[in-house]
């Protein structure tokens, strides 16, 4: 993102400890990922789970991050009506 208003000629500094990646390949991980997440205005999940995780694991995460997804957007964009 960064580097496309950078191009764009759309780049202002700041600081830039203002977003949080995680990367996701556990049921610990999400725990551990979205229990500060309210202190971000940036938020990057990388939820590419291993096929080592269970299919219950895989649940777990998916649910915990949706759930998240649908407290900070709980109406649909215009576009997904």
């Amino acid at each position: 993102y960064r580097y496309w208003q950078l191009a764009t000629g759309n780049f202002y500094p700041y600081k830039h400890n203002d977003g949080k990646y995680c990367k996701i390949e556990s049921k610990k991980d999400i725990d551990k990922c979205l229990e500060d997440i309210n202190e971000y205005t940036f938020f990057c999940p990388n939820d590419s789970v291993p096929d080592s995780v269970s299919e219950e694991d895989n649940d777990y995460i998916e649910k915990k991050l949706i759930d998240k997804l649908n407290e900070f957007f709980p109406d649909r964009a215009v576009f997904e009506k």
